[in-house]
């Protein structure tokens, strides 16, 4: 049977409940701590440059909303969204982070928000679980969001070891998500998370 996104996801929760991108708490927990410590220090000089909203793409069920939510307050000038295709999880953020807004992703790949209302994007391993029939036309509403100074923090696995990816998954170069959204890398670096040199992240703008 062919991945559906919706229909997958919407059963890992149903089935796992709030770690369903994970295979257990401790790494659920851990993989997000590995994230926020790659992400903190981009956020920082970003909101230090002027801040802006960050969009929290494929936010699931906000775990890292309650990290990056510390941006939006004083000294920083920042506010948060997230947006996610998976409404059962949105239920569960909503209820874990009161006062911060979440979307939902329509089934054409739009989101609820204004034309260049987002400043900084951040994807955390969600952009590999997107088909491939339909990368271009995510990456095209995420650059339909995207502020004319606006930066993009994706993290994605690195696949060092060459793995032939799950039915769910695609891996893909910095590079081509570059291509996709049409920005300039700005830089690149690899780190580990619940294995050696597991994930890049990749700065776009």
């Amino acid at each position: 049977m062919p991945y559906d996104p919706r229909a997958y996801w919407a059963e890992q929760f149903r089935t796992q409940g709030y770690t369903y991108v994970a295979s257990s708490r401790g790494e659920y927990a851990s993989q997000a701590d590995a994230f926020f410590e790659q992400l903190s220090p981009r956020i920082d000089a970003w909101s230090a440059a002027g801040g802006g909203t960050i969009l929290d793409y494929g936010c699931g069920v906000g775990r890292l909303a309650a990290l990056l939510r510390m941006f939006c307050s004083p000294p920083h000038l920042c506010s948060y969204v997230g947006a996610d295709i998976n409404v059962p999880a949105l239920e569960h953020a909503r209820k874990a982070n009161p006062g911060l807004p979440f979307v939902h992703v329509a089934e054409d790949c739009t989101i609820p928000l204004p034309d260049e209302g987002a400043d900084l994007v951040i994807a955390a391993t969600v952009l590999q679980h997107v088909p491939e029939a339909i990368i271009a036309r995510t990456c095209a509403e995420l650059r339909r969001l995207l502020a004319p100074r606006g930066r993009v923090l994706l993290i994605e696995d690195a696949n060092p070891e060459g793995l032939k990816p799950a039915p769910h998954m695609s891996f893909r170069m910095p590079e081509r998500y570059a291509g996709l959204l049409g920005l300039r890398m700005r830089d690149v670096s690899t780190f580990t998370a619940e294995r050696h040199l597991s994930h890049y992240l990749v700065e776009l703008g």
